[in-house]
């Protein structure tokens, strides 16, 4: 079965999933469908993949992969690898938790036989899809629906029959905290149902407000089960305050007492934890040595969020980095995601004053970011990386105009034949510009001419 028909397959699996919603809730069967796209493919694009090659200990991600093109997916540690059969009453109570109907779904869990923790090849699992759509009341309903803690490594649950749908990874154990929930939580951002996902109101031990999956606050040992769900949602979070919370419960933000909305019993027991979260940090860094890791490879205080947070354009929380002091211009900030969105990231530093020397900010094809966006068309980058950009040269403005005369952009064409901005590329004087004009619209030439000759170009079938 090839990519198309897959999908195609799953398409038509969505559709009987929202005409039996439909009939049940006498919801619009349009808009019903639209959303459940949406969420299936928001939550299939990307899975969770384990700790890592090499067992390294820092979240690695794949896109889900067509069935059977990967063969070694079973020997990932940290996935477990289910393909569940096609299971209807599953599908619908993961669209009633997403879609927010809690009278759906309390009808659909009086059978006793459903696993809130469990998804399918279409559609996360309801526990996750409830944390998704901020449907408190439907998530607590689940909680207490599901066992307190299940181990699948030792304990799998019932059998799941393999077919020959895509894989669905999980994060090695399900619960009233489930991993899922934690995880979607923290990507919408919302603090309070965060707290539910990792502090159930229905666990057993409700006392317990100072630990996950029996590792404390500010005191994870980073080859845990929990470090690893809680180390994604920090990463998969765009809030401020929702990531400064996941960065403390790891031990990755040293500024505790200075946060208002901590409980004081967690300022308390970060600090109670500091020595031996260093011993934890120690024992790591000597396992990972043993290993033959190179120390300064091993990242001990999360210092790679800040890659992680501009890649993904959480700008809110790469402006509360510069907040608490960091400086822009202390390391090679990584502009590769402004090869591909927005403004605002690029605003923001700006703002806070970035020194963007062209020896250091450009691409690994030797191309600066001024040329990538020329050569995507994104006019409004180009004109603000212009101003920032320092020590450009006349190469640069050759290979920039082509890109924007090859993009057939009159515009930006115009722009970057401006006396200010020639003087931004070391160009001043008109001759020279005309010089490099020329050549560059040459250049645009054979890359149009190129163009036009593939054959592909006009073929409306070829795949893109």
């Amino acid at each position: 079965m090839d990519c198309n028909e897959d999908r195609q397959r799953m398409l038509v699996k969505l559709q009987e999933v929202s005409t039996r919603y439909c009939a049940e809730t006498g919801a619009e069967y349009e808009e019903t469908l639209e959303r459940l796209c949406w969420v299936s493919l928001e939550c299939g694009a990307w899975e969770w993949d384990g700790p890592g090659p090499n067992n390294s200990g820092q979240p690695a991600y794949r896109v889900r992969d067509p069935p059977g093109s990967n063969p070694d997916d079973r020997d990932w540690k940290g996935w477990k690898v289910i393909v569940p059969d096609h299971m209807p009453e599953l599908d619908l109570l993961s669209a009633a938790a997403c879609l927010g109907n809690i009278s759906l779904v309390r009808k659909l869990l009086q059978g006793g036989s459903l696993n809130p923790s469990e998804g399918t090849e279409i559609l996360d699992s309801p526990i996750s899809f409830a944390a998704l759509g901020e449907h408190v009341d439907i998530l607590l309903l689940l909680q207490e629906h599901q066992v307190e803690y299940r181990d699948l490594d030792s304990d799998p649950g019932p059998p799941r029959k393999e077919t020959g749908g895509s894989t669905v990874a999980t994060f090695e154990w399900e619960g009233k905290a489930d991993p899922g929930a934690i995880v979607n939580a923290a990507y919408k951002g919302n603090l309070e149902l965060l707290r539910l996902a990792i502090w159930p109101p229905s666990r057993s031990d409700q006392e317990n407000t100072n630990s996950y999956r029996g590792q404390m606050f500010g005191c994870v040992d980073r080859r845990s089960k929990a470090y690893r769900c809680l180390m994604v949602a920090k990463h998969m979070t765009g809030n401020w305050e929702a990531y400064r919370f996941l960065a403390a419960f790891l031990g990755h933000y040293d500024k505790v007492l200075e946060l208002e909305h901590f409980d004081s019993h967690l300022k308390n027991t970060y600090m109670a934890g500091r020595e031996l979260a260093s011993r934890l940090e120690e024992d790591y860094a000597r396992q990972m040595v043993d290993n033959n890791r190179r120390l300064e490879n091993v990242n001990l205080k999360g210092t790679d969020d800040l890659w992680y947070h501009q890649h993904y354009r959480h700008v809110d929380i790469v402006r509360g980095f510069f907040d608490d002091g960091l400086d822009p211009n202390s390391l090679t900030f990584s502009l590769e995601g402004i090869d591909y969105d927005p403004e605002d990231m690029l605003d923001l530093l700006i703002e806070r004053g970035i020194s963007i020397d062209r020896s250091r900010y450009i691409n690994g094809h030797g191309y600066t970011f001024v040329f990538t966006n020329a050569l995507s068309g994104r006019f409004g980058m180009v004109k603000k990386l212009v101003q920032v950009y320092e020590n450009l040269n006349e190469l640069d403005l050759e290979k920039t105009l082509s890109a924007a005369m090859s993009q057939e952009y009159p515009a930006m064409e115009m722009f970057f034949l401006q006396p200010h901005v020639l003087a931004r590329f070391g160009v001043l004087d008109l001759e020279a510009a005309e010089k490099i004009r020329s050549r560059a619209a040459s250049e645009a030439a054979e890359d149009l001419e190129y163009q036009a000759g593939f054959p592909f170009a006009e073929d409306p079938s070829f795949p893109r």
